[in-house]
């Protein structure tokens, strides 16, 4: 069997490099000019504000704290989405800080379901 030799190799992966005339990467970007030229960026500004509020939503610092307190913890402090913290099923994502009954300060999140309790979670130091 004939091994390609390195000029073969250099072009194969020369034209593997290259996008096709028609890729969707620039038909993207294509679109995204046309758009604010036609626009402007005040749409998508709004657009990414309305992200924002959107996250924020996805937090229940009632539950988050009512789940602590029952557990015990105390000097709970409550605040911000744990995007990543939580399982995709849950709807409310909260970070918390709090005391434990040993005296030490803990970090984790509470992630609570439409139809299920409370699960906390804890970062690992």
């Amino acid at each position: 069997m004939d091994r390609p030799g390195w000029r073969e190799l250099e072009k194969a992966f020369a034209f593997a490099d290259r996008e096709p005339e028609g890729s969707f990467a620039k038909s993207l970007a294509r679109e995204l000019r046309h758009y604010m030229a036609k626009f402007g960026t005040l749409p998508l500004l709004l657009l990414a504000l309305a992200g924002c509020f959107v996250l924020a939503g996805c937090t229940n610092d009632d539950a988050s704290r009512r789940a602590l307190d029952n557990m015990g913890f105390t000097q709970i402090e409550t605040g911000g989405y744990a995007m990543f913290s939580c399982d995709e099923k849950d709807r409310y994502k909260t970070k918390f800080t709090a005391t434990n009954s040993n005296g030490k300060r803990v970090s984790g999140a509470v992630c609570c379901g439409i139809f299920k309790n409370c699960t906390v979670r804890f970062e690992w130091p």
